[in-house]
């Protein structure tokens, strides 16, 4: 699933893979929603012409810019062995959903989403992903 994974998803250089089981693993990959691109200071995303989360100048000048980041860390957690992954991100409040706190959200539960609220939201979170890859 590692080369595989790492054609779908570009992941944040000088990351580790982190385990939380056996056999499921994240690391967190650049996005959009996180401002990686601007904080690369990259005007379009790499290969495409998308503009999302990057820098943009202002009147000509080389004043650099970007809109505020809707999320803290997004990352790919994936079980190393079916190749199963699930996507999780950490929202500021109000960044990727209308809520005034932080959470966590993760993509695909049965084909929607799932929010994890509060102090013990990634570790409800993770238990929900290891239950869902073990499958």
């Amino acid at each position: 699933m590692e080369k595989e994974t790492k054609k779908i998803y570009d992941f944040i250089p000088c990351t580790l893979e982190r385990k939380i089981s056996k056999n499921i693993v994240w690391r967190p990959i650049k996005s959009w929603h996180s401002a990686t691109y601007a904080g690369e200071k990259l005007e379009k995303i790499p290969n495409k012409e998308d503009r999302s989360g990057c820098m943009r100048i202002q009147f000509n000048y080389p004043q650099e810019c970007c809109d505020i980041p809707k999320t803290v860390t997004h990352r790919i957690y994936w079980n190393k062995n079916t190749n199963d992954y699930i996507s999780a991100f950490l929202s500021y409040p109000d960044g990727m959903g209308c809520s005034t706190e932080y959470f966590w959200e993760i993509y695909p539960v049965n084909n929607d989403f799932e929010r994890f609220f509060g102090e013990n939201a990634e570790q409800e979170m993770e238990d929900k992903i290891k239950k869902l890859l073990n499958i």
